[in-house]
């Protein structure tokens, strides 16, 4: 009996562990591999600076939208496709032949990240029952997600200096298929709440969408001050 206990426990411990470490990471992970990036695949700076814009706004902006999917849909069917989609789109920008299908397969990555935090927090949150236990849970979650944020630029600027800068988002792939592994395994009800549950889609968009014009902005300082484009 006590085996069966110790193995969901340990999958969902694994679980609350990479899902926060490796979106926070991931806005790491390429700081350091920028120059890189901008030389292979000729990009400006501007356009190079977008590969961690865009994650950045895209997965913080989203993430109060992916917490009310999980109500409507269930956590659990949204946390196993939100590693999918996160593996494969790292996968993607590994291979990005060109800057166009790297920023658009970082902004894929970004979504599934968006989604990928709340859904583990739920799941939490739905397979602990115990008060204690919750609170230790969370703990692990917030303290991986800060670890993340520092991990990912360490292990971003090895990968960038020993190997290429592709190898930064490769080390994502095998995190994801470990947690995807590990929440298969659990055995939780994907309980949904009513379809009455209200998505405000149109609301987080326009968030994004002046975020995004707001740095968009303030990267173009850079290049043209603050006095009118000639």
């Amino acid at each position: 009996m006590p085996t069966s206990v110790s193995r969901p426990r340990r999958s969902l411990l694994l679980l609350v562990s990479l899902a926060p470490l490796m979106a926070n990471a991931d806005a790491g992970l390429v700081l350091l591999a920028v120059p890189d990036i901008q030389r292979d695949l000729s990009m400006s700076l501007t356009e190079a600076h977008w590969v961690t814009n865009v994650y950045v706004v895209l997965a913080g902006g989203l993430q109060l939208l992916g917490g009310r999917l999980c109500d409507r849909y269930g956590a659990r069917r949204l946390l196993l496709g939100s590693l999918a989609a996160f593996a494969v789109a790292s996968t993607l920008c590994a291979a990005a032949p060109n800057a166009t299908t790297l920023l658009s397969a970082r902004a894929a990555q970004a979504v599934a990240a968006a989604v990928l935090v709340p859904a583990a927090m739920c799941v939490l949150l739905t397979v602990v029952a115990e008060e204690a236990e919750r609170r230790r849970g969370l703990a692990l979650w917030a303290a991986c997600g800060g670890i993340g944020s520092v991990a990912g630029v360490l292990a971003g600027g090895l990968a960038s200096s020993h190997l290429n800068w592709r190898w930064a988002f490769l080390l994502n792939v095998p995190l994801a298929l470990a947690a995807f592994a590990a929440g298969g395994r659990l055995d939780v009800r994907d309980e949904r709440r009513s379809r009455a549950t209200s998505v405000d889609v149109p609301a987080a968009l326009c968030l994004v969408g002046a975020l995004l014009a707001l740095v968009y902005a303030l990267v173009g300082v850079a290049d043209h001050g603050f006095g009118p484009v000639a």
